[in-house]
């Protein structure tokens, strides 16, 4: 999934949360990439991942993006 156009200063996201079902027979981590006006490209040094479960039921995820090395100080564009 993709987010609309964004400008938002980083600074002032500490976290994001996710809500989410999974329902799958194997199971991968999960990941949020970002991207920022600096870099516009999706790359896995943009990239916090999580664990998700996968049992079938919603779980809500919080995200620390404020300890991201590259989230400080950027505009985030997606």
């Amino acid at each position: 999934m993709r987010s609309p156009s964004l400008n938002v200063p980083a600074d002032e996201i500490q976290s994001i949360e996710i809500r989410m079902k999974i329902e799958a027979e194997t199971l991968q981590p999960g990941g949020l990439y970002f991207t920022t006006k600096e870099y516009p490209n999706v790359w896995t040094d943009r990239l916090i991942r999580f664990k998700p479960i996968a049992d079938a039921h919603f779980h809500t995820y919080k995200l620390d993006v404020s300890a991201h090395p590259k989230w400080k100080g950027q505009t985030i564009t997606g």
